[in-house]
C-alpha cells in the first residue's frame, strides 16, 4: 500500500483541479449488508485492483489500483502513472477528487495510455459505492456500475527479506560505477531505494519461496553528470529489477536471477547500527569533514537538534528544518533558509547549496562520543564534532570587547 512519503517521492508533477462530480443518488454503501451509509471505515486502509472499466476487462498486461491509505485520502497506479487525491462521503454523496499525478514517459502500448485517460475520467464521476466481500463496485450518478475492483492481496515475503536494506555489489556480473551507491529495501509490500542518481519505488507481487516478481518501478527524473556513467548504470539497474524472477539469501548476501537463471544482481546486507534518536535532541554540532574534504576556510557550518526540528548555520545563512529518525535511519523532511539572500562570496553560497542538498539525501547516522556522522544515499558522509567555543560571531566578539573596556574603566574610576 502506498503511504504518504512514498507518494511524495513518486509524484513529480502535480496538477490541482476541482472536478465537477455527479449529483446525489440513492446510497449504495454496503459492507456485507451491515455497513452504515455514513461510515467509510471499511474503505480506510484497503487497496483494490481494477477488474472492470465501463464493463470491459483491463488491457492485457496492465494493472490499475485504487487505495484508501488514510481517512479521506486515495492513491493508486494507472498502469503507467501514479495518482493521488481525496474522497468524501457526505450523506448520500460519494465523491472522488484526483488532485495530483505523475507524468512518466512509459514504454507501454498506446492502448494502456488510452485506458489510463479513460480510467481517470471515469473515476471522478463516482457517485456511490458498495463493498461485497472482496469486491468493490463504484457507480456513477445514473446508477451505472462504471468500475469494479477486487481486493488486493498482500504479497507473501520471506522473513529474510522483510524490513531489510541491501547495497549493490554486482550488476550484470560487473562492479558498480566507482563512487556510486545503489540500495534496495523491502518494506510494506514495496521495494524502494536509491538507484545511483534517483530514488525509486515499486510494488512486488511475490518475494517468497525463491520467487521474486517486481512488475513496475517508478523513479524521479533528476539528471546526474557525476560520477561518470551513473545514468546508464541506473537504467540498467532498473531494467534488471524488472527482469527479476528468483532470489536466494545466503548469510549477508542477496542474489537475484532473471527468468533464464542468470544472476543479474548481487547485494550485501546493509549494517544496522544500534542508535537512539532521542540522544540527538539537545545537541549541537560543527561540520569538520564533508565527503572527505573540509569546509571552506572561514566558513562555519553547524547543526542543532531539538524534538523533530533542526537549526544551524550553512556557512552563509542560518537555516531551520524538520527531521524524522528511527533507529539509525534519519530523514530531513524540510530545510529552509532564514534569510532571503547571502551577502557573502559566491563560493560560500555554492557550498551552502551543496550542503543542504547533502542533508536532503541523508539516510542514516551514527552518534558516538564527540562525533556525529550523517550518511547520504549516494554514499557520502558528513562528519561533525562538538561546536567549537572559539567560533564566536562578530556581534558576540564586539560585546566581549565592549564589556572588557567597561570593566577597565570602572576599575580606573575606583582608583
Amino acid at each position: 500500500m502506498l503511504n504518504r512519503s512514498t507518494l511524495m517521492i513518486l509524484v513529480l508533477v502535480a496538477v490541482f483541479a476541482a472536478c465537477g462530480l455527479g449529483a446525489s443518488v440513492e446510497p449504495l454503501y454496503t459492507d456485507n449488508d451491515t455497513a452504515s451509509a455514513t461510515s467509510s471505515g471499511h474503505l480506510n486502509e484497503t487497496e483494490w485492483v481494477l477488474t472492470s472499466l465501463n464493463g470491459n476487462s483491463p488491457v492485457e498486461d496492465s494493472t490499475i489500483t485504487l487505495a484508501f491509505p488514510y481517512e479521506d485520502d486515495i492513491s493508486g497506479c494507472t498502469g503507467c502513472s501514479n495518482y493521488g487525491g481525496r474522497y468524501t462521503i457526505n450523506g448520500n454523496d460519494f465523491n472522488i477528487y484526483v488532485q495530483g499525478r505523475t507524468y512518466f514517459d512509459c514504454d507501454v502500448p498506446e492502448s494502456i495510455m488510452q485506458q489510463e485517460a479513460a480510467y481517470l475520467d471515469v473515476l471522478v464521476s463516482a457517485a456511490a459505492y458498495r463493498v461485497m466481500d472482496d469486491q468493490l463496485e463504484i457507480d456513477n450518478a445514473t446508477g451505472e456500475t462504471i468500475l469494479t475492483f477486487t481486493r488486493k492481496k498482500e504479497p507473501s515475503i520471506d522473513p529474510d527479506l522483510n524490513e531489510t536494506e541491501w547495497v549493490l555489489t554486482s550488476l550484470n556480473s560487473g562492479s558498480p560505477v566507482e563512487e556510486s551507491r545503489i540500495t534496495l529495501t523491502f518494506a510494506e509490500g514495496m521495494v524502494t531505494g536509491f538507484a545511483g542518481c534517483n530514488h525509486y519505488g515499486g510494488e512486488y507481487t511475490m518475494a517468497d519461496n525463491g520467487t521474486l516478481t517486481i512488475p513496475e518501478i517508478a523513479n524521479n527524473a533528476q539528471l546526474c553528470l557525476m560520477p561518470k556513467g551513473v545514468m546508464p548504470q541506473e537504467t540498467a539497474y532498473i531494467e534488471a529489477l524488472l527482469d527479476a524472477a528468483a532470489y536466494r539469501v545466503m548469510d549477508d548476501q542477496l542474489e537475484i536471477d532473471n527468468a533464464t537463471g542468470e544472476t543479474i544482481l548481487v547485494f550485501t546486507l546493509k549494517e544496522e547500527l544500534l542508535m537512539d534518536p532521542s540522544a540527538l535532541e539537545g545537541t549541537e554540532w560543527q561540520l569538520s569533514s564533508w565527503n572527505g574534504r573540509s569546509p571552506l576556510e572561514d566558513s562555519n557550518i553547524t547543526i542543532a537538534f531539538a524534538t523533530g526540528e533542526i537549526s544551524g548555520h550553512a556557512g552563509c545563512r542560518d537555516y531551520v528544518g524538520t527531521y524524522e529518525a528511527s533507529g539509525d535511519d534519519i530523514r530531513f523532511t524540510s530545510i529552509g533558509m532564514k534569510e532571503l539572500t547571502c551577502l557573502k562570496s559566491e563560493a560560500l553560497l555554492k557550498q551552502e547549496a551543496e550542503y543542504t542538498t547533502s542533508l536532503s539525501l541523508a539516510t542514516n547516522y551514527r552518534l558516538s562520543e564527540g562525533h556525529l556522522e550523517i550518511f547520504t544515499a549516494p554514499g557520502g558522509v558528513l562528519i561533525y564534532g562538538p561546536v567549537s567555543e572559539e567560533k564566536t560571531s562578530g556581534f558576540e566578539a564586539v560585546f566581549v570587547v565592549v564589556g572588557l573596556i567597561a570593566v577597565a574603566y570602572l576599575l580606573r574610576r575606583r582608583k
